[in-house]
Parts: structure tokens; C-alpha cells; sequence
């Protein structure tokens, strides 16, 4: 009898209000986090861009590419890499005697708000480091080179044109630091940057609404 008493006992301390209560409390947070990472969409993606930047009072060309993950279709992070293809002559001693070469890569992190069902907009950041160079414009013999940190913010827009693709755009304003150089044209090397590039993914479906047949206005 002793033993029932005692069984009866641990079992009704096991199973109080308080102890009752505490369970349902940890249900509902197990539903709700659960609910929460059911609306989080993560998925990969990877944009290829050409750009144009200002540099020493002219315009480089450079060919872009990114890819990352993106969250919601919101948020977005990744690496970059950028190589410039058009060759721009440095005037270190002669004009047009030297031509300089860059390329950078790092981190971005962007933002985007929907502005219609295709249509997003919002900023982009990138910061990395890279490595310029500078050669002979004749022989293509390197002359000097230095490396350098570069920071890039930037106003984005993207337009959904299906499942898988976006086209999207930006302009923004590049930084360059750290480099070794004392002349006075490096001032030059900040400037203006405008890019149009291709993004693949996968991205939120694009709600069409749909139009039944047998529903138009008859007369």
C-alpha cells in the first residue's frame, strides 16, 4: 500500500498544471519555430554582369561574376569576382605609354524591396581586395603592381522575367585603397560604376492571374 501511495504521488507531481503548462509552452514555441523556418526560402544563385567603371578619366569595361544564396528573394550573400578587359593607359611617365590592369573580388550583401510582383529594388554592397598592374603598352612586359582593398555600394533593381532568370542593373560608387602608388593621377582610380547583368536561380513563382474560359463579357 506504501508503494501505491508513494507511485501515485510521483505520478500526480509529474503531472501538475505547472508541469502541464510548461509542456504546452514548449509545444507551441516547437510550432511556431517550426512555422517560421516553413516561410524561409533559401535558394542559390549566380549572376554574371558586365560593367562600366570610371578610371583615370576614362571608362574600363569589366566583366563581372557572382553567385551566393538568397533568402525570401530578399536578402542576399555571396562572393564576387570582377576582371576589367578594356585596357586604359596610365600616364605614370609617358601618355599612353603604360596600360593598367585590375582585377578584385570579395564579399556582397544586398537588400531588396518588392516594388510589383516582378520589380525589386534596393542596395548592394562590395568589399574585397584585389591587384593592379601596371606594363609596357607595347610589349606587355609588367612594370610594377600592388594590391589593393575596394568598397562598392550601389543601388540595385531587379525585374523578373520567369521562373529561373532576372535581369537586373546597378549604379554605384567604387572606392579603391591601399595601393602604393604617389602620384597624383591615382586620385582618378574612385569613380562612378554602372553594371547590367543576368541572374540564374531559383527564384518565387510569378503569380499570373488566370483567365477562364467562357468568363468574357458576351452580348
Amino acid at each position: 500500500m506504501r508503494y501505491l501511495v508513494f507511485f501515485l504521488f510521483l505520478l500526480n507531481a509529474y503531472y501538475s498544471p505547472g508541469q502541464v503548462r510548461d509542456v504546452e509552452q514548449v509545444d507551441e514555441l516547437d510550432t511556431a519555430s517550426y512555422l517560421w523556418l516553413k516561410k524561409v526560402r533559401i535558394n542559390p544563385y549566380i549572376t554574371a554582369e558586365l560593367e562600366r567603371a570610371s578610371l583615370l578619366d576614362n571608362q574600363a569595361s569589366n566583366l563581372a561574376l557572382s553567385w551566393g544564396v538568397l533568402v525570401n528573394d530578399r536578402f542576399s550573400a555571396g562572393t564576387f569576382i570582377s576582371v576589367m578587359t578594356s585596357d586604359i593607359g596610365f600616364p605614370l611617365i609617358f601618355p599612353n605609354g603604360f596600360d593598367l590592369d585590375l582585377v578584385h573580388g570579395g564579399l556582397h550583401l544586398s537588400y531588396l524591396w518588392p516594388v510589383t510582383k516582378s520589380l525589386s529594388a534596393g542596395v548592394d554592397s562590395r568589399f574585397g581586395f584585389g591587384e593592379m598592374e601596371i606594363s609596357y603598352a607595347e610589349s606587355g612586359t609588367d612594370v610594377f603592381s600592388t594590391r589593393f582593398t575596394s568598397v562598392n555600394p550601389s543601388i540595385v533593381v531587379d525585374y523578373q522575367v520567369g521562373r529561373f532568370v532576372k535581369l537586373t542593373a546597378g549604379l554605384g560608387y567604387r572606392l579603391l585603397n591601399g595601393y602604393d602608388f604617389n602620384t597624383d593621377e591615382l586620385a582618378d582610380l574612385d569613380g562612378t560604376t554602372m553594371r547590367f547583368g543576368l541572374k540564374l536561380g531559383l527564384f518565387k513563382r510569378l503569380k499570373w492571374p488566370r483567365v477562364e474560359e467562357g468568363t468574357g463579357d458576351e452580348e
